[in-house]
């Protein structure tokens, strides 16, 4: 059980990682500044919370969840 819990919290780890590039890539911004937006809108916890469906993805679906996300919430 415990080994599972390391895999996944790594797993989610990743997600993360790879939605704040790939947002900071796709929308011209300085990782630094697209971790910061995410920091500010919750965007760490929505990706983690989201685990079941996003690691069956791509690793690009998570910025364009996270997209998806801001701009439902007018950001």
């Amino acid at each position: 059980m415990v080994q599972y819990e390391d895999s996944r919290e790594r797993i989610q780890n990743l997600i993360v990682v790879a939605a704040v590039d790939g947002y900071a890539a796709e929308h011209a911004l300085k990782p630094v500044d697209a971790f910061d937006l995410f920091d500010r809108n919750g965007l760490f916890q929505v990706l983690r919370d989201n685990y079941e469906t996003l690691h069956t993805q791509g690793l690009d679906e998570g910025a364009r969840f996270a997209a998806d996300y801001l701009l439902r919430r007018g950001r």
